[in-house]
């Protein structure tokens, strides 16, 4: 991608016009023809490290320099390009998936708070226990009336209004230990939905909206993420060593040579007359 772009006809162009001058290029030169020249100047090559040599062949020295480090800060502005783009993309992404996620756990709280109105459920566990703590206590009022009645027959019949009020208030008792037995044990609410079901759809209700809390939580601090990052992108290019322009010839000193030749041309006379004498 990244050699690419460094080839490619909008760089060479650029580059091309930013260093026409002291590329001594014509002013009414074609793009065609200034981007064919920009590669008859720049070799680009790269290695297996997945690094990249960009050489500038000119006149002058600092000239290719100007140009070698023009072209991979073009490539690096445009590698940050590329990385904000994706970012900005994935930023919009989140944005879309934290609205939905929003939604989605709206939704679930209003199920929650529709299903905990529908039965009136407080705290199923604490509503269950006071369910039995009144049925303990009719069952030990009923015990009560019932003892009072066996007491009251002892001395009149059956037909004696004070046995048969006893007798009234022994069964309505019973109706409502029957009626919280219903709903502590096999029915809660106006419908008669067993406490089983109650507690299963409630736990349901209350995981889906945990979990749904939890996803606006995450794609919240992901997209804050993200978009930080958009805003100042790393890039992927690493500038390792900027070209510099060359000030000497490469390869050794011609009066080096010369001189370390002479020397060791006297040395060699000197040893070879000591061997003739």
């Amino acid at each position: 991608l990244y050699a690419s772009i460094l080839r490619s006809d909008a760089v060479l162009s650029a580059i091309g016009e930013r260093f026409a001058s002291r590329l001594r290029l014509p002013d009414n030169l074609r793009v065609s023809e200034l981007v064919h020249r920009m590669r008859n100047l720049v070799n680009i090559s790269g290695t297996e490290q997945g690094m990249f040599n960009v050489e500038v062949i000119a006149s002058d020295p600092s000239l290719a320099a100007d140009v070698a480090n023009a072209l991979v800060n073009e490539m690096a502005e445009a590698s940050k390009s590329v990385e904000r783009q994706l970012l900005d993309q994935q930023v919009t992404y989140l944005k879309g998936s934290l609205a939905a996620a929003h939604a989605h756990l709206e939704r679930d709280e209003q199920a929650l708070a529709s299903y905990v109105d529908q039965h009136g459920i407080i705290d199923l566990e604490k509503q269950t226990g006071d369910l039995l703590s009144m049925m303990r206590e009719m069952e030990t009022s009923r015990e009560v009336l019932m003892k009072q009645r066996i007491e009251r027959l002892q001395g009149f019949t059956e037909e004696d209004h004070v046995a048969r009020n006893l007798a009234e208030q022994i069964e309505q008792v019973s109706k409502k230990i029957e009626e919280l037995r219903q709903r502590a044990h096999a029915g809660y609410g106006p419908d008669g939905v067993s406490v089983q079901e109650v507690r299963l759809r409630m736990e349901s209700l209350q995981k889906q909206t945990a979990r749904s809390r939890d996803l606006v939580g995450t794609l919240e601090s992901q997209s804050e993420l993200w978009s930080i990052r958009a805003r100042q992108p790393a890039g992927a290019i690493t500038i390792i060593k900027p070209a510099i322009p060359l000030r000497e010839r490469a390869g050794p000193s011609k009066r080096d040579t010369i001189g370390a030749a002479m020397l060791i041309a006297f040395i060699l006379g000197i040893i070879v007359v000591i061997l003739r004498e």
